[in-house]
């Protein structure tokens, strides 16, 4: 993986605030135009509450939170009213306008074409995929493609920046590991494989035992995994690339990498930690989004990036810092990498002992001073 030059942080993250821009009016256009193919607010004075909504327009029980966040989006935008336990429109919603929104924001996304056309897709279907007419995985992978996944997730500015934090984390880790030991890398979950392709490269091969899986069998030709029968301690590094939101709880998740992980060893964790409106009509309507089931969640399946390090340090991690910072300009992004190290105990086994842990803490640490300015990497 070779790593191209900085670009201007300001210039890239007001393109990328413009796009998001741009996709957030796309999506109350959706909004309006699934409400009127389902005959909902289409008429002044109709009410409706979220369980009314499911049953006129014949949804799934599966959809009530994510039905509840559009009619607060379509609140928030002034088109309906909050009216007691429902909503109720004071004139019929009016005409969609997505196509003069998709044709005014072809300029934004010039170099990122992929993006606007999967929310495209995404919108176009929205009600066959409400009616489960049509599956949300066949936009995301049409026909079986893997090229529009490859894109979002491994293309994509935002994707490729934050894939070189990883990478840059993993290989300060590894660095800081005995030469003389065999690295034992676990990423489940690893979808398509971007992650994977975008770590393995900076990985000493003759080091390295790494081990991918995901729990869909729509990956598996793609990526050649085996399940493999997971023993606890016994992994040095895991990677958790955006799929710790998707499981049903993330509680049990935390306690399950914990028993993993060697003593000593990390857990690296991508997440995204906003709910951006177009998720609404795109990834939020993937099942995982609607079947979680905790004490940290409520009515969307992400959590931010304080509550993640909240989580993990309370299952029994050490928690390092969490890029980006607050206050930092891509902080606008409303993604995190965090690094989390499991507690070195004395004894056979332990995958870091005594001053090679503080070694490997301290390694893993100097990630965080790299790339501090928005910049991507080249594949």
């Amino acid at each position: 993986t070779q790593q191209s030059e900085p670009i201007n942080a300001d210039k890239d993250l007001s393109k990328h605030e413009a796009q998001m821009e741009c996709l957030s009016q796309l999506t109350m256009e959706y909004l309006i135009e699934a409400c009127t193919k389902l005959g909902i607010f289409t008429r002044a004075g109709d009410s409706c509450t979220v369980a009314e909504f499911l049953e006129r327009g014949k949804l799934p029980a599966a959809h009530t939170l994510l039905i509840g966040r559009w009619l607060e989006l379509l609140a928030g935008a002034d088109l309906i009213a909050r009216d007691g336990e429902g909503y109720r429109s004071a004139a019929p919603l009016r005409e969609s306008q997505k196509d003069s929104v998709v044709a005014a924001g072809r300029e934004a996304f010039a170099n990122t074409q992929y993006l606007l056309d999967y929310v495209v897709a995404s919108g176009d279907n929205l009600v066959g995929i409400l009616t489960e007419a049509t599956s949300p995985l066949e936009v995301l992978f049409p026909g079986g493609s893997l090229e529009v996944a490859d894109n979002l997730y491994g293309h994509w500015p935002v994707a490729r920046y934050f894939n070189s934090i990883l990478r840059q984390a993993l290989q300060s880790v590894f660095a800081a590991l005995p030469r003389s030991k065999r690295v034992r890398v676990l990423e489940p979950g690893a979808g398509s494989g971007g992650t994977a392709g975008t770590l393995l490269p900076a990985m000493p091969a003759e080091r390295l035992a790494y081990t991918y899986t995901d729990v869909s069998n729509f990956f598996f030709d793609r990526v050649q995994a085996k399940f493999h029968e997971l023993t606890a301690g016994s992994y040095d590094i895991i990677v958790r690339s955006n799929v710790l939101h998707a499981t049903h709880n993330v509680e049990q998740a935390a306690k399950n990498l914990f028993e993993l992980l060697a003593p000593g060893g990390f857990v690296l964790v991508y997440e995204i930690t906003e709910m951006l409106p177009w998720f609404n009509i795109t990834t939020g309507l993937l099942e995982a989004w609607q079947r979680f089931d905790d004490s940290l969640r409520d009515d969307i399946p992400l959590m931010s990036a304080e509550l993640w390090n909240r989580l993990l340090v309370s299952t029994g991690f050490e928690g390092l810092p969490i890029f980006p910072a607050d206050e930092s300009r891509p902080s606008v992004l409303g993604q995190h990498v965090l690094l989390f190290q499991k507690p070195t105990t004395v004894g056979a086994g332990a995958a870091v002992g005594g001053g090679q842990a503080a070694k490997a803490k301290a390694a893993a640490q100097s990630a965080w001073t790299y790339d501090m300015k928005w910049q991507t990497a080249r594949a």
